[in-house]
Order: C-alpha cells, then structure tokens, then sequence
C-alpha cells in the first residue's frame, strides 16, 4: 500500500536522539521510546530559559475562556489570535511605535482555518506586516499551544461497505462550510491518514512528446551557462506509463481515475515528481499523466518506483481515506476502533511576516513557544527554480516571512506539516531561528531564496542576509518531497548554521543550492555553484563575479543510512574552506570546482565498501565542462582506514591459521593418544579391526613430518594470495559485527556444496590410472588411514583439492565476513580429520546424525583401503548419483 502514518508526536529527549541518528538502536541492549502522548508533550526543551521579554503591554489569549469583546487582560482574554493582532494595532497608535507589545496565548489548540481569510501559502491565518513591528507572540509560560491548519469536525458516521478482507468502509457527510479544494490532508488523532492507494513497478514510461503530458516551466537561469537549461539535456518528463499485467488488478474498476495522483521518482532517485491522473486505459494498464512534475527541475525521459494514491477502488487497509468532492462525502476505514478525532486540512500557511518593501520591512518581531501543525499538503502549487541547478523549491511555508528585519523564531514546534516549515523569501536581514524542532514534515524544513536580475545580484536587495540557524533538531522530513533538506540555501549569503542536529532526512541535510555571495558553517552538505552572480561579497561597493569564502567547521558529519560524501562539493563549487570537522565514513567531493582549503579534518573508515560510505578518501574529479580543479590544498587532514591492508591481512592470517591449528592438532593428539592406548570403549568403533594397530611405525613417522612441515607452509605462503582474491571478487569483512544465524547458515552450505562438487570431480580424476600413478598415490601410502594421513599429498593434489576446491566459492561470493570464513575452515579441516581418523565414533562425527546424506569414515576408510569408490568430502550425492558409493565394514 502507498502511504503512512506518522509518530504523533516530535522526540524532545537529544540523548534518544542522538542514539537514533546515530543508528545506536542497532547496538545491543539498546532500546528507547521516544514518542509521548499529544496531550502531555511540553514546549521543546533548552538548557537555559529565555529570559521573560520585557513587554510594555501584554494581551492573553485563550480559546477556552476567552472573546474577543474582551480587552485582552489577563482575567478578560481575547479568544482569536487575530483578533489580538488587530488590538496591538489600535494600541500602537496611542503608544510609540518602538514600545514592544506581547501577544500571550493560553495553552489549547486554536484552528486558525476559521478566521483565514486566504488559503494562499504565502500568506498565513495571521498575517504580520509593517505594522506589526516591535511584536511578541508567545506561548503563556510552559502551556502548549497548538496552533492548527486544519477543521475540527463532529461527523455522523455510518457504515458504508464491509470489505471482502474483513474491514469496513465508513462514511460522513462533509459541512458546506469546508473547502473542499483545500482538503487534501486528513488527521486522526494528530495522526496522518494515508490516501488509498497501490504501489508498482513499472514496466514502460511514456515518452515525452511535445505539448502532451506534464506542463514545462522556465528555469530563471542556466546551468554551466549553456544554450539550453541543463548542461546534458533539455527539460523533459514522461507523460504516462505502462505497467505489467496484472499489476493493476483493480483499474478496469476505477470509477474516476481522475482523482487519482501518481508519486513517482526521478530515473536517478535524487528527485521525486507528482502528476495528476489525465486519463487511463484499463484494457493496455496504461496511465496518461496531466499537470505535475514541476517538483523537480532537471527532468528525464523516464522515472523509477513509483505509486498511485487517492483511488477510491484501491480502499482496502485501515487509516485510510477518501473524499468525494462531487457528493461532499467523506469514506474512512477505521482499525478495530474509530478515531476520536477528525481534522480535515484548510490552510497551508499559518503565519506570515512581511513588509511592503525591504526599504519599508516588518521589523522586532519575535514568535516563540508555539506547536505549529496539521496543514495542508502544497506539491501540487507552483515551484520554481532559485538558480541554476535541478532543485526546484515552492515558495510558499508553514512561517512565511518577506521584506523583514531582525526576526526571531525561537523555541517552537513544526510537525506533521505539509509544506516548508519555514520559508524566507527575497529580502530577510538578521533572521535568527534557534531551539526549534522540526518533524513529519512534507517538505523542506528551513528555505532561504533570494532573487537577482539575471547575473545581476549587486543593484538588488532581495536576499536573505545575516541569517542564524542555530541549535535546532531537524528529522523525518521530506515525508512527500525526496529533493528536499533540513536548510536549503538558494540566492541568499551570509548565512550561519551552528550546532543543529539533522537526521532521518531523504537527502543532503543542508543544500547550498548556488555560490551567490556564499555563507559559513554547515553540516552534512551538498554544495553547488553552477552560475556566477555579480556582488560586492568580496569588498563592499565593488561588484564582482569572485565570491567571498564559505567556511565549514568543527561540526560531527555521520554519513550513514547509505548516503554518499559527507560533504560534497559538486558542479563547479568555489571558495569553501572545510576545517576541523569529524567525518564518519566517506569523506570529501570536489567536483568541478577550484579554490578549496581542508585542513585538520579527521576522518574516519573513509575507504569502508559496506552500505555507507564511498570507498575513497578524496575524490577531486578532473574538469569537463572548463578549467577546474585548481587552487585547491590540502593541509593536515588525518585518514583513519577501515581496511587498512596490513592490518586486516595480518587480522585474516591469524585468525585463519590458528583455526587451522587449532582443529588440527587438538583432534589429531586426541587420535594418537587413543592409537598408542588400549581403550575398549573406544576401540571397538575402530573400522579396520582385524589389522593391528598402526602405533606410528618409523616411515610414517617420517613421512607425515614431512608431510605436516610442507602443508603448513603452504598454508602461510598460500594465505596472502586468498585474502587478496577474497577482497579482489567481493569483500570479506574483518571488522564489522558478525553476520545473523541465518547468513552464516546459507553461506556454510554454499560452501559445503560447492566443495563437496569440485572435490568430488577432482578426485574421480586423481583415481585414473596416470594420475594416480603421479600424484594421488603418495595420499594412499597407508591403506590403515589416522588424522595426519590427509596431510600426505603431491602438490598439484594438495592445490586442487585443499585450496581450490575449499576457497573457490568464498572467493567468487560477494560479501563473507571472516568469522564465516574461519567457522569454515574449522568445519572442513575437521571433517576432513574425521574421515581419516579409521574410527566410526558415535556423537562427535556429523555422519552420525544424517547417516545417509553425510560422507565420513566408513566411506573414507573404504576408499583407503581399497582405493576405489566414496570419492566425495562431505556428502553422499555424487558418488549416489554417479553410482561409486560403497560401505563395507570389516568386522
């Protein structure tokens, strides 16, 4: 099923959250709850109060008890927020406009849908101006004020349908009062609904044909100043798809296929598009797609997985929903019980902040302790392009703030949006965002995006500058959009980000989307600079191309959850100068750029070939499209290798050969003990009982000496040549935790098979007459075999079946942890004692249990004695199916 439902509620406890971003809940005896009821979770958590804002006059709010016929005292609260905006406004006119004023507002939820005078995701339910300068809005000290985009709804339901899997279908009509153009969230107990819905994999894109499909829009500026937008290929994008038969069981039942979406990503996954459904073919499984894809900007011929949702024939799995617009009724399935409560999404932006001009700003204002939530979802509204690369943003948030100054965001929480949470559009100075939280939200968390006259960013003033992004705890985001990022930084400069904590995110945690006037400290980045922009960044009043430097410092980069360089310099990046950060696995991109600085970084496993990280230290690509890479220096940055060669081969060596040892020495001094003692309860197992026992006469004294030393040479001369051919195939891996059961369970019987295949064939051909006569009869110099025995071989014998037929498999297997590879040998060298030790031995011999399946010492102590048939290792089957099985046991 395409769909979710989101945790109710953000993790407001950083050491829980540490340990998740951190992927510790992978650890043992590690587990946590994070999440708390709506009811109970207090205002995000900081070290040390604010400070109580000195207010010159303060008006309270409170939904509860309030009206707003009252005068805004605290014994006579107002009860709309909006009404209390407009009460500030009347006492600027008997006080002087640089007294600040505080809007209070008691604890409850206020569903600011019902005073919104627009629906725009520009302009919010309370809309700041000029005029509202020198403004508090607070919460009343730790009350939790929710402030919602959405309708609380009293329904009367009914029973629609029951399912054929056992649910049922519920059904509400929907008041008159609501948009329905605007609902396009449903919210459950302050939890999301999912659309109804079916995932695919497709089988055939439609190809993009001109002037069908998806509409196209300009990109604002080109990339790598070409002739046409993107430097590999114009704009372009599917206008339907195909997919398998039977993939779609229920389309030829879609009743209105046209309330249908379909979420489908990028060919390359760096994106995600959304089409409305344009029209269908039940009978060829054909969806033709309509307005979408403008989400991203680079576009391709075709996409990858891909889901369709809000079909109302696709209802089959509890929390979902769906509303038909034409009879204005609501559907719901319930799990086992109805939800308590219903919120249908209104509005999209809940409070905006905007001056007329930069010259005439919104100024002061300070919004700090709110819940922000429950909004509706904007991916269907217009995006566009901020410059020159393949990210598209929609300018529109949840906080939306335009032409201001010195504004503080501070102590609040966004969750369950579906939007931006906060959006800085064109001129924005001295904007601080501190100790928020931001979680489930659709899109990205934090977006600056300024404009420019073409090149020109010089003679305008219409970019964020001397922003401050501090202290904030940014996760789950992107639920909807996957190019999407905690911060995105697009046209603005100046720009620092400090001490944030980002994880659980589809995509770079901060994106510097271009090089204009550039910005300093980031965390995990994607940067790029596909354009130049004219500025004064480098001396004041003195436009230029060339760009002040961006500074990335002491921050802890954990590139895991299977993303690529911690901080990655791509397409053309200038002027960064990365310093004493400490960055897990992968480490630095410098692609297309030049005049980069990296000095005493640490980083760590940057060479780690598992699912994080890159493989390499550096990767400074050559130029293709230009002179790049120059001026760049690297200065005392310390590597710190997960596969350091000697280490690991040195790892590999020993622990392969004191396994061999072990095994063989141990079962091997147990053999002799019990051949040079008479033990009647142990030598009545022996096979071979009418022949004395061997008690090591002189000549085989002397030829398993000679023996033993050869082989364990060649074992130490043989190990540095497999751990190469081990790595060389696939990976073996020395360090990482040790592999489930279940792995090393399919991974040993592989083993075991392929073995036993080349082993078997192997020594069929030893057993030919020429063969035989040259190399395998030196093996068979004792027809009374004991556990030193397999020892005795020809060289050429010894090669094919002690190292290539036990190594081939793990060598051409991808990846194979060392403690499956030592658990092998130790298998193999045992078994293989065990079929020479001349003893049936009860428990301790695996044929004992499978006694049909498993070859050992009967078939090989046969095989010793009379040189012929039982040609196989460990298992029966090839000398079955090749009818060379034989059993004879000499009583």
């Amino acid at each position: 099923m395409a769909g979710y439902i989101a945790h109710a509620l953000p993790k407001t406890n950083w050491t829980v959250l540490s340990q998740s971003a951190f992927q510790m809940n992978q650890c043992n005896n590690i587990s946590y709850n994070t999440h708390q009821p709506l009811n109970r979770i207090e205002s995000f958590k900081i070290i040390q109060e604010m400070k109580t804002t000195n207010c010159y006059h303060r008006v309270f709010v409170y939904d509860s008890n309030g009206s707003d016929l009252f005068d805004g005292t605290f014994e006579r609260p107002m009860k709309t927020i909006q009404t209390a905006v407009s009460l500030t406004r009347i006492l600027r006119t008997v006080h002087d406009n640089d007294k600040i004023l505080c809007i209070t507002i008691r604890g409850g939820i206020y569903y600011l849908d019902t005073n919104a005078t627009t629906t725009s995701s520009q302009i919010g339910a309370i809309t700041l101006t000029t005029n509202d300068s020198n403004l508090v809005i607070e919460n009343y000290q730790n009350e939790h004020v929710i402030l919602n985009g959405g309708t609380l709804l009293k329904l009367q339901w009914s029973v629609h349908v029951n399912t054929s899997q056992g649910g049922t279908i519920m059904k509400a009509q929907i008041p008159s009062c609501i948009n329905l153009e605007q609902f396009n969230e449903l919210y459950i107990d302050g939890l999301y609904a999912k659309d109804p819905g079916f995932s695919y994999n497709v089988s055939r894109w439609l190809p993009p044909t001109f002037n069908k499909g998806a509409s196209v829009f300009n990109s604002p500026s080109n990339l790598w100043s070409t002739d046409s937008p993107p430097y590999d290929n114009n704009y372009v994008v599917p206008r339907g798809l195909i997919v398998n038969n039977g993939a779609l069981p229920h389309i030829g039942n879609w009743s209105k296929p046209t309330t249908g979406f379909v979420h489908a990503f990028h060919s390359d996954y760096w994106g995600s598009w959304f089409f409305e459904i344009a029209s269908i073919n039940s009978t060829q499984n054909t969806i033709v797609f309509g307005r979408g894809s403008f989400q991203e900007a680079r576009g391709a011929a075709s996409g990858g997985a891909f889901y369709v949702v809000n079909i109302f024939e696709e209802f089959d799995s509890p929390n979902e929903w769906f509303l038909d617009k034409d009879t204005r009724t609501l559907y719901f399935m319930p799990n086992e019980t109805m939800p308590q409560v219903f919120v249908i999404s209104q509005i999209s932006c809940l409070i905006s902040i905007s001056g007329s001009s930069f010259q005439n700003s919104a100024e002061n204002i300070s919004i700090q302790g709110l819940t922000l939530t429950e909004t509706s979802h904007t991916y269907m509204r217009d995006y566009m392009v901020p410059s020159g690369d393949d990210w598209a943003v929609h300018r529109g948030g949840t906080l939306y703030l335009i032409n201001t100054k010195n504004i503080t965001i501070t102590r609040n929480i966004f969750i369950q949006l579906g939007s931006n949470g906060m959006t800085l559009i064109d001129y924005n100075y001295a904007t601080s965002i501190m100790l928020n939280e931001f979680v489930w939200l659709a899109d990205s968390a934090i977006i600056l995006v300024g404009s420019t006259n073409g090149i020109d960013g010089f003679s305008v003033t219409s970019q964020p500058v001397n922003t401050l992004i501090q202290s904030n705890l940014i996760h789950e985001t992107g639920i909807y959009i996957k190019q999407s990022s905690p911060v995105l930084i697009a046209v603005s400069r100046s720009v620092s980000i400090i001490g944030n904590l980002m994880f659980n995110i589809p995509r770079a945690a901060i994106n510097v989307n271009d090089g204009f006037y550039e910005t300093s400290d980031h965390g995990p980045i994607n940067t790029w600079d596909r354009q130049p922009f004219l500025s004064d960044a480098v001396q004041s009043s003195l436009p230029s191309v060339w760009q002040h430097k961006s500074f990335i410092h002491h921050n802890t980069l954990f590139n895991n959850y299977n993303s690529f360089y911690p901080i990655d310099h791509d397409d053309g990046s200038c002027f960064y100068e990365d310093s004493d950060n400490f960055q897990v696995y992968g480490d630095k991109k410098h692609y297309l750029g030049h005049s980069q600085l990296d000095h005493q970084e640490i980083n760590v496993y940057p060479d780690t070939k598992s699912s994080q990280g890159t493989g390499v230290c550096i990767a400074d690509q050559a130029p293709s499209h230009g002179s790049s890479s120059w001026n760049e220096t690297w200065i005392a940055n310390t590597f710190i290798l997960y596969t350091s060669p000697i280490f690991e081969w040195l790892t590999f060596t020993i622990c392969i050969y004191f396994t061999f040892q072990t095994v063989f020495w141990l079962y091997n001094l147990f053999l002799i003990y019990i051949e040079f003692n008479d033990i009647p309860s142990i030598d009545k197992y022996r096979i071979q009982k009418h022949k004395v026992k061997l008690r090591f006469q002189p000549e085989m004294i002397r030829q398993m000496k000679e023996g033993t030393i050869k082989h364990q040479l060649s074992l130490i001369l043989t190990l540095p040549l497999l751990y190469y051919l081990l790595n060389y195939f696939g990976h073996i891996s020395v360090r990482s935790s040790i592999p489930s059961l279940l792995t090393i369970t399919y991974q040993i019987i592989l083993f075991i098979l392929g073995e036993d295949f080349l082993f078997y064939w192997t020594h069929y051909l030893f057993h030919t007459p020429w063969l035989y006569k040259h190399i395998h009869k030196k093996h068979h110099i004792f027809k009374q075999p004991t556990g030193v025995v397999f020892v005795l071989a020809d060289p050429w014998e010894s090669l094919l079946q002690n190292q290539v037929a036990v190594w081939l498999v793990p060598i051409v297997l991808k990846e194979k942890h060392l403690f499956t590879i030592c658990l092998w040998i130790f298998i193999r060298v045992y078994q293989t004692i065990n079929a020479h030790s001349g003893y049936d031995l009860p428990y301790i011999s695996p044929q004992y249990y499978f006694p049909w399946l498993l070859s050992g010492t009967l078939q090989h102590d046969y095989h010793h004695q009379y040189a012929k048939m039982n040609y196989g290792s460990f298992l029966t089957l090839w000398d079955r199916l090749m009818n060379t099985h034989k059993l004879k046991r000499d009583n």
